[in-house]
């Protein structure tokens, strides 16, 4: 998967997602830390990338622009430790791996 972390996401967490296998990239990495929440949603649109932030605006600006991508997470743990949202991260991935295993298998979920 193709990740696009924010600010608030510490570089350690992009560095962990490249040790799983994810093509991931931290905007500080880019020399990108000064793009408006707008312009990180059109890079993460433009490249397919998903957003990882701790910033609710990008779900805001989401839904007003009615598009459907890119895709965002948005961490809501207060002052978590970067330990605790790479072990929320992967168990969003394990979820993600769970269902398309499910959808590949033209399972039903009702």
């Amino acid at each position: 998967m193709k990740f696009l972390a924010d600010m608030g996401i510490s570089p350690k967490t992009v560095r962990w997602l490249r040790n799983q296998g994810h093509d991931a990239i931290h905007l500080l990495e880019q020399g990108l830390e000064k793009l408006t929440d707008a312009q990180i949603l059109e890079k993460a649109r433009q490249e397919n990338r998903i957003i990882l932030t701790v910033d609710l605006d990008f779900g805001t600006l989401l839904a007003l622009s009615k598009a459907k991508l890119p895709s965002v997470v948005i961490f809501r743990l207060g002052n978590a430790s970067r330990e605790v949202i790479e072990n929320r991260l992967a168990f969003v991935l394990e979820l993600r791996t769970m269902f398309h295993r499910i959808a590949t298998r033209s399972c039903h979920i009702s």
